[in-house]
């Protein structure tokens, strides 16, 4: 599974990328500025959940999702935030959880448990790469070519 982590406050991505480093089958980066994040989305870079702050210069966090769910219908968002007040934003832009900071291991842990079980039930398929692994919705796989034992997977516009 890709993960990315975007908060404009390295301490708070050190936390939760130490928290989530011994999730089995995750790829974790980390972002600074939202933008940076947006840019690895426009240049093909997609992740399964993005761990990210609403509060961030010079877009915030909503935008940043909105932009992002132009490129990405299926990734799965989860806010982070000290302040409750955004928390019907999220609704907007499909969030799929709001954690407060300062964030606790077993908060991080909890909303792990619930994604993985609800990637059980929307039926995608885990996939091992030599980049890590990903997740792609069964019905988004367009078909399977294997030649030499290496298989190629073509799934909405991409492929790997």
């Amino acid at each position: 599974m890709r993960i990315a982590i975007c908060d404009d406050e390295a301490c708070f991505v050190e936390t939760i990328y130490q928290y989530l480093w011994d999730e089995q089958h995750c790829t974790i980066d980390t972002y600074l500025n939202p933008e940076q994040l947006l840019a690895q989305y426009e240049s093909g870079v997609f992740y399964d959940i993005i761990f990210c702050d609403i509060l961030m210069e010079p877009i915030n966090g909503i935008e940043l999702a909105r932009k992002i769910r132009t490129f990405d219908e299926n990734v799965i968002l989860v806010y982070l935030s000290s302040n409750l007040d955004y928390a019907p934003l999220g609704y907007e832009v499909r969030a799929f959880r709001y954690l407060l900071k300062p964030i606790q291991k077993e908060s991080l842990h909890s909303v792990m448990n619930d994604i993985y079980q609800e990637q059980k039930i929307q039926n995608k398929l885990l996939f091992e790469t030599p980049y890590g692994s990903i997740l792609i919705p069964e019905n988004s796989i367009q078909y399977i070519e294997v030649s030499d034992k290496e298989v190629e997977i073509f799934y909405d516009n991409d492929s790997l």
